[in-house]
C-alpha cells in the first residue's frame, strides 16, 4: 500500500468531512451575508497545508493524474481569471475563494483515496453518513422549534403549498437547528447514496439495520424539506442505481427491497407525505408559485448577460448587480459567468465524470468485484442527483458535488492501476 501524503491522513480527512457542514462557529466574515470563514474551512486549509508539505517532502509534485483533474484545474483557473473582466471584483473574489476551496477539497480527497480506495472510501462514506445523522437530528430539533408536530401536521394536510406559504416555515426555517448549514436537501441525499454504497461492508446485523433505517429517514426528511428539485433529483438517482444494479439482484433481495418499499409507502400514506409531495409538484401549485416565476426571470437575465459576452462570459459572480443572487441553474450560471469556453470545460467535466463511473462499474462487473461496482453505481446515483439538481437549484459553490467528483477521480485512478496490473 502506498503511504498517505501526510501523517494521520485518515484522521484529518475524517475531521474535514465531520466539520464541513457546521456553521455555528464562524471565525470571520467577508461582506454582508456573503462569505464566512467557518471552522470546516479552517480545518480544510490546515489539511491542505499538511498535504502539500507532505507531498513536497516526498517529492510528489504532480497533481494531475487523469483528464478529470486537468479539466477541474482549467475550469478553476478560468473562473479566477474572469475576475479581471468582471465589474464587481469583490463579489468575484469571494465566489472564486469558494470555488478554490472546493478545488482544494477535490485534490486532497482524490489524492487520499487514490490508494487503498475501498478502505479509505468506506471511512469517508462513514463520516458523511454520521454527519447526515447529526444533521437529521438537528433538522428534527429545528422542526420542533418552529411549531413541532402541530405545524407539521397542518403542512402535511394542506391541499396546495407554494414556496412563499408561511406554512412551510416548519420545515424551511433554520434547517440545521442553529448548528448546521441549511443543506438538508443536498447533504442528506449525499448521505443516503454513500450509506447505500457501504451497506454490504457492514458486518454487524444491528449496525446494518441501523444504516438502512438512517438511509430511509434521510430520504423522508429530504422529501419533507419540500424542495421540489431535490424530490425529482432523488428519484432520478435512485432509478439510476436500480437500473445499473438490476441484473445483480437475487429473488431474496428483490423481495426484501419490495417489503422495504411497501413499508415506506404505508408510512408515507399514514402520515400523508405522498399528498404533501403531490401538492408541491402539482400543476396548480407550479402555475402560481412565485419561486417558479422568479427562476424563469433569473434564467432570462442570465441568458441576456451571456449574450453580452458569449465567449468568455461576464465574469465570476457578475451576472446580477449585487453579486450574490444565484441563477438557480448551475449550467446557465457557468455559461453566463465564463461563457462558451468555460461552459465547454464544464461539460467536459460532466462527461468525464459520468464515463469514469460507468467504466469503473463495467470493470467491476467483468472481474466480479461486487463491492467496487456498488461503490461506482452509488457514486453515479449521487452524481445524477446533482446533475438534475443543477437544473433548478444547486450551484458549484457548494461542496457536496465536489466530494462525489473527487471520489470519481480516485476510483478511476484505482481502476486504472488494477487494469494495468492485470
Amino acid at each position: 500500500m502506498v503511504k498517505a501524503s501526510f501523517p494521520s491522513a485518515g484522521f484529518w480527512m475524517a475531521l474535514v468531512i465531520l466539520t464541513m457542514t457546521i456553521r455555528q462557529l464562524s471565525l470571520w466574515k467577508l461582506g454582508e451575508d456573503a462569505a464566512h470563514g467557518r471552522i470546516g474551512d479552517m480545518v480544510l486549509l490546515l489539511v491542505v497545508g499538511l498535504w502539500f508539505g507532505g507531498r513536497c517532502l516526498m517529492g510528489r509534485f504532480a497533481m494531475i493524474r487523469n483528464r478529470l483533474d486537468l479539466a477541474v484545474i482549467l475550469l478553476l483557473l478560468f473562473f479566477v481569471a474572469s475576475i479581471f473582466w468582471a465589474d464587481n471584483i469583490q463579489a468575484g473574489g469571494i465566489r472564486s475563494l469558494k470555488l478554490l476551496r472546493n478545488g482544494m477539497l477535490y485534490f486532497v480527497l482524490a489524492d487520499y483515496l487514490s490508494t487503498d480506495f475501498p478502505n479509505r472510501y468506506k471511512n469517508i462514506a462513514i463520516c458523511v453518513v454520521v454527519t447526515g445523522l447529526f444533521q437529521s437530528l438537528a433538522y428534527l430539533v429545528a422542526i420542533g422549534q418552529n411549531g413541532g408536530l402541530t405545524a407539521l401536521s397542518a403542512l402535511l394536510q394542506a391541499d396546495s403549498v407554494a414556496s412563499n406559504d408561511p406554512i412551510l416555515a416548519v420545515v424551511r426555517k433554520d434547517q440545521g437547528g442553529a448548528l448546521f448549514l441549511q443543506g438538508v436537501a443536498s447533504w442528506l441525499p449525499l448521505g443516503m447514496f454513500l450509506g447505500f454504497s457501504i451497506q454490504r461492508t457492514i458486518r454487524s446485523p444491528l449496525v446494518s439495520w441501523g444504516n438502512w433505517v438512517l438511509i430511509c429517514s434521510m430520504g423522508v426528511l429530504t422529501l419533507l424539506s419540500g424542495t421540489r428539485a431535490a424530490m425529482v433529483a432523488l428519484a432520478a438517482g435512485v432509478v439510476v442505481i436500480f437500473l445499473l444494479s438490476a441484473k445483480d439482484l437475487t429473488v431474496e433481495k428483490l423481495l426484501a427491497g419490495g417489503l422495504g418499499a411497501a413499508i415506506l409507502l404505508v408510512g408515507a400514506w399514514v402520515f400523508n407525505l405522498q399528498a404533501f409531495v403531490g401538492s408541491r409538484m402539482s400543476v396548480d401549485t407550479l402555475q402560481y408559485d412565485p419561486s417558479v416565476t422568479a427562476r424563469l426571470t433569473f434564467y432570462k437575465f442570465a441568458l441576456d448577460r451571456f449574450s453580452e459576452s458569449p465567449w468568455v462570459g461576464v465574469g465570476v459572480a457578475n451576472i446580477f448587480p449585487d453579486g450574490l443572487t444565484a441563477v438557480h441553474n448551475a449550467y446557465l450560471q457557468v455559461l453566463a459567468e465564463v461563457g462558451v469556453v468555460g461552459g465547454l470545460i464544464f461539460l467536459w467535466i460532466l462527461a468525464l465524470w459520468t464515463v469514469y463511473l460507468m467504466s469503473a462499474s463495467a470493470f467491476a462487473s467483468r472481474w466480479g468485484d461486487r463491492m467496487q461496482k456498488r461503490f461506482a453505481v452509488s457514486i453515479l446515483g449521487g452524481s445524477v442527483f446533482f446533475f438534475v439538481y443543477f437544473l433548478v437549484g444547486h450551484d458549484l459553490g457548494s461542496s457536496e458535488p465536489w466530494l462525489l467528483m473527487s471520489m470519481t477521480s480516485a476510483l478511476h485512478n484505482s481502476v486504472r492501476i488494477a487494469r494495468d496490473s492485470s
